[in-house]
């Protein structure tokens, strides 16, 4: 490839136009070939493309300026030739580059080759050589002529495209989503593993196969015309329903472009929203159904459920029906609104049905799992239906477990199709969701229940109530109290009204109020200890009886009572008091040396008339007891004793023909009788000993618990059925200094009667607690309770309260119970109130000195 170094892009000498004689055409002729060859160096430039021809023969090379160029060689050191293009090559290439040019030179046939080739700066480039055969008509010679093309930033780019294709390659093939092209037609042409497993068909099956073959949503022709739209828009996203090869229906997200490349193609990717779907329409369900179960009661709302679990499922029937705690009978509650009345004959909730007698559908219950029975008919077990029943062809049934018992079943049939996995899912959390909202609806009931009782309890008492929230200043001392809630009874009370006064404080509301409030209510909210006092409101110009509690730490309630009326006629008598006493003075003073002489003789006349008077008053009381105790003992032994005689007789004319066992009813009907009998001596006697003296007190070591629970043990046969016995024993210690059997004596007797003044049943509860020096029991009830008139008299012999004289009971036991607490050096008092209750308090001392015992003859069977 040698070169003319003055001009290596055209050598042009008059030779080459033979001999002209007109040596101006040559000239013009001359002039355009020089502007060819100008315009020839412009477009090699702006193209990067160099030109050579190369001298077979000679093995001369003559290059452009631009083939040096693009080259990177050096115009002043390299000679062009083959072998210095040669050396410059990749060695890898050079061999098929002598190939292609000997091909050329032999058969004629131009080359298209591209190298890789390294120029003297060192840096690689591509190079595209283009060449051909080229004779010289003149001389015969043979030339390579042709052009050198630096492809470097093409073969760069279509090496990051293919990078790009292998890595969207791998992406496709990896994914998790499904890829699939087709054509025109809906042929599938290619696809990837994840859309073979989405679909259940291997690649080969759906490379023959049309995308119409597995949509189940649109028909051929629905899918011929959605090619059509996508083609004139040229992409669209939409979900449809693909049939996979085990028949069941997914729903999935396809997103498709269309190419206009090899006649038109479709790239589509295909995303499975089944699962998501299903959540998506079981939390808009969830949503629908919440929003109506405060509208709805709860046979509508279950049916809403129903009707929910049909539509999702694509049913036309459903029933939800309760199991009973046995788990032996079904409560037949409710049918789906797709369901005719005509066709049921058992109206909702109406009706309870054995479990063994129930159809297939039954089997949930019996299997503790959902079944499905997608072929009715074929069923061997299958008990058939009653008369107008729906027609059944298919059915899914659900058990509601809760614990280790199922609660209800839910079931929907006649779906046209199998039902799946997916609609077992659906149905199973729907009833679930069925199940919580009956709970919840069932608690919202009790809840209102309860609040309505305390509502009307809170607005009917007749002592004020309020509840309050105690307010500490940054020392934690109380400084104020805030009203949180007030019944009708605190308002008239105070007057001051709810509206005006909740959510205030006290400070705020009643701007003077003292400080002992905060002071005494503070304790209470702090500790938690209850306590009771009178005093007067300033504020509010009224005393207040007050019984205050803590419910929780920084609350406090509070009860009143208005003693204002009472305080100022205990002042008023007071004062007259006062008065009296002030004008029996004067007259004492003034009558003083006027009565001197007759002072002993209006003494002893005054003593004499005290004495009649007592001796009177004590004949009289001597006499009501005894026609009292007469009378009682009258009654109360009549009774036992017309039982004693009436089985007596029977068993006289009778008992020789009786059985054994009704022998043994009248021999115990007279046990009873005549038990009760010397139970009634007992308490007489005692009261008798308790008069004359004859009861001591015989202390010992005791283990006090162990002796509540032989109290409990006697005591409680007494109860009944709507009783309720609370026993809580609050002491550290067991053992005391007591006496065993006037303390079980008045425990016993409490209780019992406790008992027995509660006939409509209710608490009774029992508490043995204490304090440095003393034991408390504490027995109460909320029975009849005790009238004010008649509590002054409860301890006195042989009294019975007005409101308990249909109640067997001789008014001895509290009279005994009195004498007995006594003895112990201690006290009994008591807080009743009419139709509420009784509590029946007793404290006695932990210890006791050796001159409290009193030898004397013990009780006495």
């Amino acid at each position: 490839m040698g070169s003319d170094r003055k001009d290596t892009s055209l050598n042009i000498t008059t030779e080459n136009f033979g001999e002209p004689d007109d040596k101006k055409v040559i000239s013009e002729l001359s002039k355009k070939v020089r502007q060819m060859s100008m315009l020839l160096d412009e477009a090699q430039k702006t193209t990067k493309t160099g030109s050579f021809n190369f001298d077979i023969e000679m093995n001369e090379a003559n290059w452009s300026d631009h083939n040096f160029e693009i080259l990177g060689m050096d115009r002043q050191t390299e000679i062009p030739t083959l072998d210095t293009f040669l050396s410059h090559t990749f060695p890898g290439d050079q061999q098929y580059v002598r190939n292609a040019i000997a091909k050329t030179i032999a058969t004629g046939e131009p080359y298209d080759i591209t190298v890789r080739w390294t120029g003297d700066d060192g840096k690689l480039r591509f190079i595209n050589s283009i060449g051909g055969l080229t004779i010289d008509n003149v001389t015969g010679k043979k030339f390579v002529v042709g052009t050198n093309h630096d492809v470097t930033d093409k073969k760069t780019i279509e090496e990051e495209i293919r990078k790009i294709a292998r890595k969207h390659q791998t992406i496709i093939q990896t994914t998790h989503d499904g890829f699939f092209v087709i054509d025109k037609t809906g042929k599938i042409l290619e696809c990837n593993p994840a859309f073979q497993r989405m679909t259940g068909y291997s690649e080969k099956e759906l490379l023959n196969m049309f995308i119409a073959d597995i949509d189940a949503k649109e028909s051929p022709l629905g899918v011929k015309e959605h090619i059509q739209k996508v083609i004139a828009q040229g992409w669209d996203q939409f979900e449809t329903k693909h049939r996979r090869k085990d028949g069941t229906i997914i729903t999935v997200d396809i997103s498709t472009t269309h190419l206009q490349i090899e006649g038109g193609v479709f790239i589509s990717f295909a995303r499975d929203i089944t699962t998501a779907k299903i959540e998506k329409e079981l939390l808009e369900a969830r949503f629908r159904i919440q929003e109506f179960s405060f509208m709805l009661p709860l046979d509508e709302l279950l049916r809403k459920c129903l009707d929910e679990a049909e539509q999702l499922t694509n049913s036309n029937s459903g029933f939800f029906h309760f199991v009973d705690e046995d788990q032996d009978n079904l409560q037949i509650q409710l049918w789906s609104s797709s369901i005719p009345s005509s066709t049921c004959t058992v109206n909702d909730g109406e009706m309870h049905y054995p479990i063994k007698k129930a159809g297939v559908w039954a089997d949930c219950i019996s299997e503790r799992k959902t079944v499905v029975h997608n072929n009715y008919q074929e069923l061997k077990h299958k008990k058939g239906l009653p008369p107008g029943h729906i027609n059944l062809i298919r059915e899914l049934v659900v058990p509601v477990l809760r614990g280790n018992k199922i609660k209800a079943v839910l079931g929907v049939g006649n779906k046209p199709t199998d039902y799946i996995t997916s609609d077992i899912e659906i149905v199973e959390r729907l009833a679930d969701l069925a199940w919580d909202i009956i709970e919840r609806k069932r608690a919202d009931l009790l809840l209102k229940e309860s609040e309505k009782k305390y509502r009307e309890l809170f607005n009917r008492m007749e002592s004020g109530f309020a509840y309050h929230e105690i307010i500490l200043n940054e020392k934690g001392d109380p400084v104020d109290y805030r009203f949180l809630a007030v019944n009708p009874m605190f308002e008239k009370l105070t007057g001051l009204k709810s509206k005006n006064i909740v959510n205030r404080t006290v400070l705020d509301v009643l701007p003077g109020t003292e400080k002992y409030w905060f002071e005494t209510y503070g304790k209470v909210a702090l500790t938690g200890k209850p306590i009771r006092f009178e005093h007067f409101s300033k504020t509010i110009g009224k005393f207040f009886k007050v019984l205050a509690y803590s419910p929780e730490k920084y609350r406090f309630a509070t009860i009143l009572e208005d003693i204002s009326e009472k305080k100022q006629k205990e002042k008023e008598l007071e004062e007259y008091r006062n008065h009296l006493e002030r004008e029996v003075d004067k007259r004492t003073r003034d009558l003083h040396q006027a009565n001197v002489k007759l002072q002993q003789e209006i003494v002893n006349q005054k003593n004499t008339e005290a004495l009649l008077k007592a001796s009177l008053a004590k004949e009289k009381e001597l006499s009501e007891l005894k026609t009292r105790f007469i009378s009682t003992i009258s009654h109360e032994f009549r009774t036992p004793l017309t039982s004693v005689l009436s089985s007596t007789e029977l068993l006289q004319r009778y008992g020789q023909k009786w059985n054994e066992l009704k022998f043994g009813e009248h021999v115990e009907r007279t046990k009873r009788a005549v038990e009760y009998l010397v139970k009634l001596l007992e308490d007489v006697l005692t009261i008798s000993r308790a008069e004359s003296g004859k009861i001591g007190f015989s202390p010992s070591v005791i283990d006090l618990k162990i002796l509540c629970k032989e109290v409990i043990a006697e005591s409680t046969s007494q109860a009944k059925e709507n009783h309720k016995f609370v026993f809580k024993y609050r002491m550290k210690r067991k053992e005391f200094t007591l006496d065993p059997k006037l303390l079980k004596f008045i425990l016993v007797n409490l209780i019992v009667n406790a008992f027995k003044y509660s006939p409509n049943g209710g608490e009774i509860k029992f508490t043995v607690s204490g304090d440095k020096k003393n034991i408390i029991f504490a027995v109460s009830d909320h029975g009849m309770g005790i009238s004010n008139e008649d509590k002054p008299f409860i301890y006195d012999n042989f009294f019975r309260s007005k409101n308990c004289i249909d109640i067997p009971g001789t008014g001895l036991g509290l009279s005994i119970v009195k004498r007995s607490v006594d003895l112990h050096r201690g006290s009994i008092s008591f807080v009743s109130k009419l139709k509420a209750g009784t509590t029946f308090n007793v404290s006695l001392p932990k210890v006791y000195q050796a001159a409290d015992v009193e030898p004397a003859t013990q009780f006495e069977n």
